[in-house]
């Protein structure tokens, strides 16, 4: 039996697999049958059309030259104004910088300003809130009282002015005729200063009427008004 030469063997086979691949190669080392490449004269160039910013926008700041800026109402005081003014006036970027730093320092600041009128307006109003419920406080039912009716006399209605305490009770504004029967009656919802007005319709054609303020059906304040045809 014959001994094999593995190493012989291997050697043969690479030196067979390198003369084929030299045969399937030309002289320039492209693949028989291979299609040589295009003379740079034949290559036809892609005609992709050059990228463009779209219509509207600015080539510099890729901004929209199409969005008009809306006009506004807003009004600043003189000195930001003088300071908005000078920016656009001025094209150095470390000038501009410095200017919109105090502009935002300025705005900051009135900000500020404004948050202490709200506040300070909220005090006042929660103080006024108290001061009057104070004044009320210590009043009886004597120191309500009605204003004369206007217009007097009238045909179809009339304005009664009145002052009722807070928190006294119910108060109601109540209309009599001469002979003591009750034409109308009204509720008077809120205490303080107020006025009601009173139609006329449902009442007799003409004559001479009590007004009256009652308090917790109690009568405080009477007057006489004159209905006429």
């Amino acid at each position: 039996m014959k001994k094999i030469n593995t190493a012989g063997l291997l050697a043969a086979g690479l030196f067979l697999a390198a003369t084929l691949n030299a045969q399937s190669t030309d002289e320039n080392g492209r693949a028989n049958g291979a299609q040589p490449a295009p003379a740079p004269e034949q290559i036809i160039p892609l005609s992709a059309a050059q990228p463009t910013a779209p219509q509207g926008f600015s080539h510099d700041f890729d901004i929209p030259r199409m969005i008009n800026k809306p006009q506004s109402d807003t009004y600043y005081p003189d000195d930001i104004e003088m300071m908005r003014d000078e920016i656009q006036a001025t094209s150095h970027p470390a000038e501009i910088a410095a200017m919109l730093r105090q502009l935002n320092s300025r705005v900051e600041e009135m900000e500020g300003e404004l948050d202490n009128l709200r506040r300070e307006n909220r005090l006042l109003r929660q103080g006024l809130d108290r001061c009057c419920s104070a004044a009320d406080q210590g009043l009886s039912s004597s120191d309500a009282y009605l204003v004369q009716n206007a217009p007097n006399p009238f045909r179809e209605a009339t304005t009664i002015q009145y002052f009722v305490p807070r928190g006294l009770g119910k108060a109601q504004l109540e209309v009599r005729d001469i002979k003591g029967d009750v034409i109308q009656t009204q509720d008077i919802e809120q205490g303080g200063r107020g006025e009601i007005e009173l139609t006329a319709r449902n009442w007799p054609a003409a004559g001479t009427f009590v007004y009256s303020l009652l308090i917790d059906g109690k009568a405080v304040d009477s007057k006489i008004l004159i209905k006429v045809q």
